[in-house]
Protein backbone atom coordinates (compact mmCIF):
# COMPACT_ATOMS: atom_id res chain seq x y z
CA UNK A 1 0.00 0.00 0.00
CA UNK A 2 1.35 3.52 -0.71
CA UNK A 3 1.92 6.17 2.12
CA UNK A 4 -1.27 8.15 2.45
CA UNK A 5 -0.38 11.61 1.55
CA UNK A 6 0.47 14.09 4.63
CA UNK A 7 -2.39 16.57 4.72
CA UNK A 8 0.34 19.10 5.25
CA UNK A 9 1.16 18.38 1.25
CA UNK A 10 -2.14 17.66 0.17
CA UNK A 11 -4.19 21.30 -1.17
CA UNK A 12 -7.61 19.71 -0.71
CA UNK A 13 -6.91 20.41 3.07
CA UNK A 14 -5.83 24.28 3.17
CA UNK A 15 -4.43 25.64 6.10
CA UNK A 16 -4.43 25.94 9.91
CA UNK A 17 -6.50 29.14 8.94
CA UNK A 18 -9.42 25.97 7.31
CA UNK A 19 -9.82 24.57 10.02
CA UNK A 20 -13.88 24.02 11.73
CA UNK A 21 -15.36 27.22 13.56
CA UNK A 22 -16.46 24.82 16.10
CA UNK A 23 -13.40 23.85 17.20
CA UNK A 24 -12.32 27.48 17.91
CA UNK A 25 -15.55 27.92 19.37
CA UNK A 26 -15.14 25.39 21.88
CA UNK A 27 -11.43 26.61 22.81
CA UNK A 28 -13.12 30.00 23.57
CA UNK A 29 -14.46 28.17 26.47
CA UNK A 30 -11.00 27.12 28.19
CA UNK A 31 -10.82 27.87 31.63
CA UNK A 32 -7.11 28.50 32.81
CA UNK A 33 -8.25 26.73 36.06
CA UNK A 34 -8.69 23.66 34.29
CA UNK A 35 -4.54 23.77 33.59
CA UNK A 36 -3.26 25.26 36.43
CA UNK A 37 -4.48 21.83 38.80
CA UNK A 38 -3.71 19.29 35.71
CA UNK A 39 -1.31 20.84 33.49
CA UNK A 40 0.57 23.89 34.85
CA UNK A 41 2.99 24.06 31.61
CA UNK A 42 -0.09 25.30 29.77
CA UNK A 43 0.14 28.96 30.43
CA UNK A 44 -3.30 31.00 30.09
CA UNK A 45 -3.78 34.60 30.34
CA UNK A 46 -6.28 36.35 28.93
CA UNK A 47 -7.57 34.95 25.86
CA UNK A 48 -3.86 33.84 25.29
CA UNK A 49 -3.11 29.91 25.86
CA UNK A 50 0.98 29.22 25.40
CA UNK A 51 1.03 24.94 24.59
CA UNK A 52 3.77 23.40 25.56
CA UNK A 53 3.53 20.92 21.67
CA UNK A 54 6.76 18.87 20.78
CA UNK A 55 9.49 20.45 22.13
CA UNK A 56 8.14 24.28 21.53
CA UNK A 57 5.43 26.65 22.31
CA UNK A 58 2.57 27.36 20.48
CA UNK A 59 0.52 30.71 21.12
CA UNK A 60 -3.02 30.12 20.74
CA UNK A 61 -5.44 33.12 20.56
CA UNK A 62 -8.90 31.31 20.22
CA UNK A 63 -11.20 34.75 20.05
CA UNK A 64 -9.25 36.19 16.99
CA UNK A 65 -8.51 33.16 15.58
CA UNK A 66 -5.14 33.14 15.54
CA UNK A 67 -2.00 30.94 15.85
CA UNK A 68 1.78 31.01 15.76
CA UNK A 69 5.11 29.51 17.04
CA UNK A 70 6.48 31.54 19.88
CA UNK A 71 9.89 30.61 19.09
CA UNK A 72 9.94 31.83 15.01
CA UNK A 73 6.69 33.49 14.47
CA UNK A 74 6.24 31.11 11.84
CA UNK A 75 2.20 30.46 11.28
CA UNK A 76 1.63 26.62 12.24
CA UNK A 77 0.81 23.68 9.46
CA UNK A 78 -2.51 22.41 8.84
CA UNK A 79 -1.88 19.61 10.88
CA UNK A 80 0.27 21.70 13.62
CA UNK A 81 -2.89 23.25 14.09
CA UNK A 82 -5.88 20.79 13.95
CA UNK A 83 -4.07 18.36 16.81
CA UNK A 84 -3.28 21.74 18.75
CA UNK A 85 -6.90 23.34 18.42
CA UNK A 86 -8.36 19.88 19.01
CA UNK A 87 -6.39 19.26 22.36
CA UNK A 88 -7.50 22.26 23.72
CA UNK A 89 -11.09 21.85 22.65
CA UNK A 90 -10.97 17.70 24.28
CA UNK A 91 -8.92 18.71 27.45
CA UNK A 92 -9.52 16.83 30.00
CA UNK A 93 -7.65 17.14 33.60
CA UNK A 94 -7.13 13.10 34.06
CA UNK A 95 -4.15 11.19 35.04
CA UNK A 96 -2.40 9.08 32.74
CA UNK A 97 -2.72 5.42 32.67
CA UNK A 98 -0.02 2.96 33.33
CA UNK A 99 -1.25 1.17 30.69
CA UNK A 100 0.29 1.47 26.92
CA UNK A 101 -0.89 0.07 23.80
CA UNK A 102 -1.20 -0.09 20.08
CA UNK A 103 -2.69 2.56 18.93
CA UNK A 104 -5.59 0.00 16.78
CA UNK A 105 -6.62 -1.14 20.85
CA UNK A 106 -7.56 2.35 21.32
CA UNK A 107 -11.65 1.89 21.67
CA UNK A 108 -13.30 2.47 18.11
CA UNK A 109 -9.48 2.18 16.16
CA UNK A 110 -8.55 -0.95 14.78
CA UNK A 111 -9.77 -0.34 11.45
CA UNK A 112 -8.45 3.35 11.05
CA UNK A 113 -4.92 2.69 12.33
CA UNK A 114 -5.07 -1.29 10.23
CA UNK A 115 -2.08 -1.40 7.78
CA UNK A 116 -4.72 -0.88 5.58
CA UNK A 117 -5.52 2.61 6.32
CA UNK A 118 -3.63 4.81 8.45
CA UNK A 119 -0.79 2.86 9.85
CA UNK A 120 1.21 4.98 12.45
CA UNK A 121 4.40 6.54 10.88
CA UNK A 122 7.71 5.80 12.24
CA UNK A 123 10.06 5.42 8.62
CA UNK A 124 11.95 8.64 9.78
CA UNK A 125 12.37 8.03 13.57
CA UNK A 126 13.45 4.39 13.10
CA UNK A 127 15.76 5.57 9.91
CA UNK A 128 17.22 8.15 12.24
CA UNK A 129 18.14 5.65 15.69
CA UNK A 130 19.57 3.13 12.83
CA UNK A 131 22.06 5.71 11.31
CA UNK A 132 22.10 8.68 12.93
CA UNK A 133 22.54 8.01 16.36
CA UNK A 134 23.83 10.53 17.81
CA UNK A 135 21.07 13.33 15.90
CA UNK A 136 18.35 10.84 17.28
CA UNK A 137 19.69 11.77 21.21
CA UNK A 138 19.98 15.49 20.09
CA UNK A 139 16.25 15.18 19.02
CA UNK A 140 14.78 13.74 22.17
CA UNK A 141 16.65 16.03 24.05
CA UNK A 142 14.34 19.08 22.09
CA UNK A 143 11.57 16.91 22.75
CA UNK A 144 12.32 17.14 26.43
CA UNK A 145 12.24 13.46 25.84
CA UNK A 146 13.05 10.19 28.18
CA UNK A 147 14.66 6.92 27.82
CA UNK A 148 12.85 4.23 29.29
CA UNK A 149 14.25 0.31 29.75
CA UNK A 150 12.70 -1.07 27.24
CA UNK A 151 13.40 -2.91 23.73
CA UNK A 152 17.32 -2.76 22.98
CA UNK A 153 15.83 1.27 23.55
CA UNK A 154 13.26 2.85 24.49
CA UNK A 155 11.73 6.93 24.61
CA UNK A 156 9.03 8.49 25.56
CA UNK A 157 8.10 11.67 23.91
CA UNK A 158 5.96 14.24 25.88
CA UNK A 159 4.29 15.07 22.24
CA UNK A 160 1.75 17.44 24.30
CA UNK A 161 0.94 17.52 27.99
CA UNK A 162 -0.53 14.81 29.08
CA UNK A 163 -0.57 13.20 25.52
CA UNK A 164 2.86 11.29 25.35
CA UNK A 165 4.00 9.11 22.61
CA UNK A 166 6.37 5.91 23.57
CA UNK A 167 9.04 4.45 20.83
CA UNK A 168 10.47 1.17 21.57
CA UNK A 169 13.16 0.19 19.01
CA UNK A 170 14.61 -3.51 18.00
CA UNK A 171 18.25 -4.04 16.61
CA UNK A 172 16.59 -6.78 14.36
CA UNK A 173 18.88 -10.01 13.36
CA UNK A 174 20.28 -10.85 10.00
CA UNK A 175 16.92 -12.51 8.66
CA UNK A 176 14.71 -9.41 10.54
CA UNK A 177 15.73 -5.73 10.29
CA UNK A 178 15.92 -3.55 12.61
CA UNK A 179 12.00 -2.08 14.11
CA UNK A 180 9.96 0.20 15.80
CA UNK A 181 6.97 -0.41 17.83
CA UNK A 182 4.71 2.87 18.63
CA UNK A 183 2.73 3.00 21.34
CA UNK A 184 0.04 5.36 22.91
CA UNK A 185 -1.46 6.07 26.52
CA UNK A 186 -4.81 4.09 27.23
CA UNK A 187 -6.06 7.41 27.66
CA UNK A 188 -5.06 9.16 24.25
CA UNK A 189 -8.62 8.65 22.46
CA UNK A 190 -9.84 10.99 25.39
CA UNK A 191 -8.04 14.08 23.84
CA UNK A 192 -7.54 12.81 20.43
CA UNK A 193 -10.20 11.74 17.86
CA UNK A 194 -7.90 8.79 15.68
CA UNK A 195 -7.33 11.23 12.45
CA UNK A 196 -6.14 13.73 14.68
CA UNK A 197 -3.33 11.61 16.62
CA UNK A 198 -2.52 10.35 13.71
CA UNK A 199 -1.76 13.79 12.41
CA UNK A 200 0.45 13.86 15.52
CA UNK A 201 2.12 10.65 14.99
CA UNK A 202 3.49 12.27 11.82
CA UNK A 203 4.15 15.59 12.97
CA UNK A 204 6.22 13.93 15.70
CA UNK A 205 8.07 11.13 12.93
CA UNK A 206 8.88 14.12 10.88
CA UNK A 207 10.92 15.66 13.78
CA UNK A 208 13.23 12.77 13.17
CA UNK A 209 13.81 13.40 9.18
CA UNK A 210 17.15 14.09 8.49
CA UNK A 211 18.68 17.83 9.07
CA UNK A 212 19.83 19.50 5.51
CA UNK A 213 22.83 20.93 5.75
CA UNK A 214 23.87 19.48 8.64
CA UNK A 215 27.18 19.02 10.24
CA UNK A 216 28.42 15.04 10.30
CA UNK A 217 27.67 13.85 13.53
CA UNK A 218 29.08 10.41 14.57
CA UNK A 219 26.75 7.15 14.84
CA UNK A 220 26.61 6.30 18.60
CA UNK A 221 24.75 4.20 20.86
CA UNK A 222 25.24 5.86 24.25
CA UNK A 223 22.48 6.42 26.05
CA UNK A 224 21.70 9.66 28.31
Amino acid sequence: MADILSPDRNPAYGGWNTLPASLWESAQGLDGRLFAAACPEIGVTGDTVRLPFLGKTLRVHPRDREMAWEETGRSPTFQEGLVALTYLANFKPIALSEKWIPSAELPGCRTFFSTRSHPPKVGAILDCWENRHAEFIDTVKQLNGRFIPAGDEGIDLPCLPLVPLRYIFYEGEPALPPAATLLVNATAHLFLPPDVLWALMNLTDERFMERAGKLSLPNTREMI
